[in-house]
């Protein structure tokens, strides 16, 4: 039986094409593709119209619905790496780069 196969958007394959040319894990292609379209679901509109208010409004929306630090930057991690290949304004990769979050306690601090 043959599974019909859904047409991938011309920014989601250059972010497949991008991921499989830098080898990496399966599993980190998931937790990024997965980042994106949570992203994408909450803005609303396409990723590569984002804005740097977008991104910040979007990892505000990540903390006060209870996300926790480990998922925030692996969310984080993957709308920067993403967002490198989708976004041609480099104001969007350096508002993802800036929100990272420390584990309290982690190393004594």
């Amino acid at each position: 039986m043959d599974t019909p196969t859904r047409p991938v958007s011309p920014l989601r394959q250059r972010m497949l094409d991008d991921m499989r040319m830098r080898r990496l894990n399966p599993k980190t292609q998931s937790a990024y593709i997965r980042a994106v379209c949570r992203f994408t679901r909450h803005l609303g509109r396409a990723p590569d119209t984002a804005t740097v208010e977008d991104l910040r409004i979007n990892q505000l929306h990540l903390v006060d619905t209870g996300t926790s630090p480990m998922s925030l930057n692996a969310a984080i991690s993957g709308l920067k790496s993403s967002l490198v290949v989708i976004c041609v304004r480099f104001r969007c990769v350096h508002a993802a780069s800036e929100g990272c979050i420390r584990r309290a306690g982690r190393f004594g601090v």
